[in-house]
């Protein structure tokens, strides 16, 4: 039995499925009752003992159900009840029947209303369907007409600027065209100056050529014609010299050859005069040939290289048209693909739009369908058909036997069951008429699959149709590229045909000049063996004519040539020439024997050589002739000898004595050639005496040599170690030397600085000379060696540069000690209240030793040993002796030392380091030599008497200057009248 609660859960469900059909549902009049109306129930009613089926249809309302529903059953004292259970069944039976049928026409009629209600509210909704869809398409159709619109537009869009720029690359074509054109016209117009200029320059260089060529052919011409003229001045003076003492018919024959000879080489001059001004008159043509010839190779030249730039920018203009249409075809072609693509992804775009669509309509088709069948289930449970048939399926159920009550009026319950079986099949076939019942599940799917398969085929289309156009592109990229190719094959090809082309117009031009030079070195030739000829025939002619005239001369003069010539000779020579007859008489004496021996030649002729010799010779002189003649032995003759000639006022004077004998048939002399060697011998003897005196000057300055040599070994000695300035005196460097143990000292003057600003810089020197002379002194009692000085810091070594074994960390203690005792004897002279005090500091260790530079050279140690002894000393106190560990051990081996600890010391990269304090020595009590060092030192009086001096000089220069200037009326230090 349905209770109120499961009609109230049924309504809800109504309206819930009312609810999901996404839209609300128009309220039909007594829809709100229908679920109390037709939500049935069976009432058992006890009456008569039997039970007898009721639904709760017949009751007139849901509130006379609902009280009938919540009636208590019947007690058996009702009397009502009592009545009705007393009534026979058949009757009551009828009756009920009678009363269902009631209340099944009560519910056809209001099924009857509720259907006309249905069929009213269905149009509404098939006309509201129907407006939704129509909507729905026209948007559909909007939106595609719109992606079409928007399409075309873009196309549009795109065209016009393809348009623009295809006109903007037009008009950059054409400006270029242009500007190509502007700049081959000027490249042209260019090259034209050039070749003019070019001409012009090498006219230029061809008229200067000429101008030098002329000039220098002037030169040429006058300088033939000075020579020549020079040639026979010089001919002439030589002449005038040769016959200066020849006798004057001799000489006017001598002037007469000359002059004969003269005509003859002023003939041939001529002719070598004139042959070379043909030479270069001709050298001039071939030099204007040689210009033509070059003057039109160039004009060639550049008339085919103007060709061949015109050609070259027609080809490059042709192919950057065939480059740039190739271009045009592509970026057409580009463009279609483009087009194409773009047409492709919008034909795609609408097929997937209209698939879009068409899966909205169906979806909206659906969702109507869902609506319809809602209202379709609503509107079944509206008539009851579902209640109706359970109940009378309980009846049967309850009462298989009974059969069916006729109503009187012949209704009944067939009748009933068929209207609202009619009643079903129209809703059913209004419903079916919309549409065929469908699945929804399947339909999605099948929609989904439809709409992938129109993708996927717009994208096959879509890769097609970009695969068909990438190829096309690809084949006119290709024929890009063979058109880029062949362009520089041309190009290529047009370069090497001129480049061949040109370089065979080179080489035809150096072939034609080298004919052309060839031509002219013939023609050269050809001229000068000419002229050669000419030359020779001419000299020919001259030589035969002089030969003529010379052969009818030399009769005339053979025998005074013959005689005059020695008599020439011997006149001119400038030794004494003195001739003898084999008695011993003489037969010449030149000027130059006059001259030698004082007598003229008047007074020697006819008289013996006696007179001439010295008196020891002139005793056997005869007596010499004699035995020649006997014997023919020569001792004299032939042979050279110095000997003593007598001048007329009886002096001797050495001579060198050269005989030579002629003898003929009846000529027999004696020639004496005589030289005077008394300048040679005075030469000869200043020549020893400044030998003499050379000697003895060198040796003088070998001597101050040696002693100033010594004196600068004593003083590199001083200023560098005695082995050291040995090596340095002997080699031009010393190398350094690695020292394995030494001991490194470094004194400091403590308020140095402060002293030094307080002192004038004299009295500062007086101070160090006073100190390092006295530690000098002391250093000179100890196997030690001063390496340095550096205003007040002292530097001394020991162990360097000869090594003393273990000596060195005892002599530099010892010397510390000595140090600091010698300290305190020593003054300031301009400060005699302040006491020096000093700190030292020593270090034991390893060190490299070497000469620094080559002018002043240092001696100067090198390593850490150095510079752990400095930093020892810096950061030691007054009047005390720093040492390390290393030389603390040292001492501590020797024994008799005596040290206190100073503790640890930090030295910078080197870590921490043990220090010690030398506090003396057993025994050693060194004695220190005593110094005036409050008297005026030497050295600032010395500076002071020269500042003074100089100060005196120009204290009178400027009292004279003021003098003169007083004297002059001019004002000291203005302008005089001199300036």
């Amino acid at each position: 039995m349905d209770s109120p609660v499961s009609a109230e859960f049924a309504h809800k469900r109504t309206l819930s499925a009312n609810s999901s059909t996404g839209r609300s549902q128009p309220m039909i009049l007594g829809q709100e009752l229908d679920p109390l109306h037709y939500a049935g129930s069976s009432v058992s009613t006890a009456f008569g003992g039997q039970h007898t089926a009721f639904r709760n249809d017949s009751f007139p309302d849901a509130a006379t159900a609902a009280g009938m529903q919540g009636m208590p059953s019947a007690e058996a004292d009702d009397p009502i009840n009592s009545w009705r259970n007393s009534m026979d069944p058949n009757v009551r039976r009828i009756f009920e029947n009678i009363r269902i049928d009631i209340e099944k026409m009560e519910t056809n009629v209001r099924q009857a209303e509720n259907e006309v209600f249905r069929k009213e509210e269905e149009a509404f909704f098939a006309r509201q369907d129907e407006i939704e869809l129509n909507q729905l398409q026209q948007r559909q159709a909007n939106e595609v007409a719109r992606t079409r619109e928007a399409f075309t537009s873009m196309l549009m869009e795109r065209h016009g600027r393809k348009h623009t720029k295809r006109l903007q690359k037009q008009m950059s074509k054409e400006a270029k065209a242009r500007d190509a054109k502007i700049r081959v016209q000027e490249t042209g117009k260019h090259m034209a100056r050039e070749v003019t200029e070019m001409l012009a320059q090498h006219r230029h260089r061809f008229e200067a050529l000429v101008t030098h060529l002329e000039a220098r052919h002037a030169r040429q011409r006058h300088q033939l014609v000075v020579a020549q003229e020079r040639k026979i001045r010089d001919q002439r003076a030589l002449l005038e010299i040769e016959s200066r003492g020849l006798r004057d018919d001799l000489r006017a024959e001598v002037l007469k050859d000359f002059s004969y000879r003269i005509n003859h080489q002023q003939a041939l001059d001529k002719h070598v005069a004139d042959q070379l001004h043909e030479i270069q008159q001709h050298e001039l043509k071939q030099r204007k040939e040689r210009f033509d010839a070059e003057a039109k190779a160039l004009e060639e030249v550049a008339h085919l290289r103007a060709m061949h730039k015109r050609k070259l920018d027609e080809l490059e203009s042709r192919q950057k048209v065939e480059y740039a249409a190739e271009n045009e075809r592509i970026e057409d072609a580009r463009e279609k693909i483009k087009l194409a693509q773009l047409a492709v992804v919008h034909s795609a775009e609408l097929k997937k739009l209209k698939a879009q669509h068409t899966m909205a309509l169906r979806m909206a088709m659906r969702a109507q369908r869902l609506r319809t069948s809602s209202r379709f289930k609503k509107w079944r449970e509206v008539l009851g058909q579902t209640d109706t048939d359970a109940a009378f399926q309980q009846q049967q159920q309850q009462d298989p036997g009974a059969s069916p009550v006729i109503h009187p009026l012949g209704g009944g319950m067939s009748s009933d069951m068929h209207m609202r079986t009619d009643s079903s099949s129209s809703m059913t076939s209004s419903i079916s008429g919309n549409g065929r019942p469908f699945d929804n599940a399947t339909t999605m799917a099948e929609d989904l699959q439809e709409q992938r398969d129109a993708e996927h085929a717009a994208a096959k289309m879509i890769a097609d149709e970009q695969a068909r156009l990438q190829e096309q592109l690809t084949k006119l990229m290709e024929h890009l590229k063979v058109l880029v190719a062949r362009q520089k094959d041309e190009m290529r090809r047009l370069r090497k045909e001129q480049a061949d082309e040109l370089r065979a117009m080179e080489e035809d031009f150096q072939k034609r000049l080298t004919e052309l030079d060839s031509q002219q070195d013939t023609e050269m030739r050809s001229l000068c063996k000419s002229h050669e000829s000419v030359i020779t025939e001419v000299m020919a002619t001259q030589h035969r004519e002089y030969s003529m005239d010379a052969h009818i001369r030399a009769n005339e003069r053979k025998m005074l040539t013959e005689r005059r010539t020695l008599n020439s000779v011997l006149d001119a020579v400038l030794d004494a020439i003195i001739t003898i007859d084999p008695q011993g008489s003489i037969m010449r004496f030149n000027p130059a024997a006059e001259s030698m021996f004082g007598y003229s030649a008047s007074e020697v002729l006819g008289k013996n050589i006696k007179m001439l010799t010295p008196d020891h010779i002139a005793v056997h002189h005869d007596q010499y002739l004699l035995n020649y003649h006997a014997t023919g032995i020569k001792k004299v003759i032939g042979v050279g000898r110095t000997s003593k000639g007598r001048k007329k006022d009886g002096s001797l004077f050495p001579i060198h004595l050269s005989v030579s004998e002629v003898k003929e048939e009846e000529f027999h002399l004696f020639t004496g050639i005589v030289r005077n060697l008394t300048e040679q011998t005075q030469i000869e003897e200043a020549a020893r005496s400044e030998q003499a005196r050379k000697q003895t000057e060198m040796e003088s300055l070998i001597a101050q040599l040696d002693a100033e040599r010594t004196r600068t070994r004593s003083l590199i000695r001083e200023i560098l170690p005695a082995s050291i300035s040995d090596q340095l005196m002997t080699a031009d460097m010393v190398p350094p030397m690695a020292y394995d143990q030494c001991t490194i000292l470094y004194t400091d003057i403590c308020g140095f600085t402060s002293l030094a600003s307080q002192s004038e810089p004299l009295d500062i020197v007086d101070l160090l000379n006073d100190l390092y002379t006295c530690f000098d002194e002391i250093l000179a009692q100890y196997d030690v060696q001063k390496i340095e000085t550096v205003g007040d810091c002292y530097v001394i070594c020991s162990g360097v540069p000869r090594p003393n074994g273990d000596r060195h960390y005892s002599e530099m203690a010892k010397l510390a000690l000595h140090l600091l005792k010698a300290i305190n004897t020593i003054r300031i002279r301009h400060r005699p209240d302040v006491v020096l005090k000093m700190r030292i500091g020593m270090h034991s260790g390893p060190v490299v030793a070497g000469v620094v530079g080559r002018k002043m050279p240092r001696y100067t140690l090198f390593g850490d040993s150095n510079t752990i002894a400095n930093k020892l000393e810096s950061t030691g106190l007054p009047m005390k002796v720093h040492i390390s560990e290393a030389t603390y051990e040292g001492l501590e081996q020797l024994g008799g030392f005596h040290f206190e600890a100073r503790g640890e010391l930090v030295i910078p990269g080197h870590g921490t380091m043990k220090s010690y304090w030398l506090v003396s020595k057993d025994g050693f009590d060194p004695v220190v030599p005593t110094r005036d060092t409050l008297t005026p030192s030497p050295i600032s009086a010395f500076a002071k008497r020269s500042n003074s001096s100089v100060n005196a000089m120009e204290q009178q220069q400027h009292h004279s200057a003021s003098s003169l200037a007083a004297a002059q009326g001019t004002p000291l230090g203005s302008p005089g009248p001199a300036q």
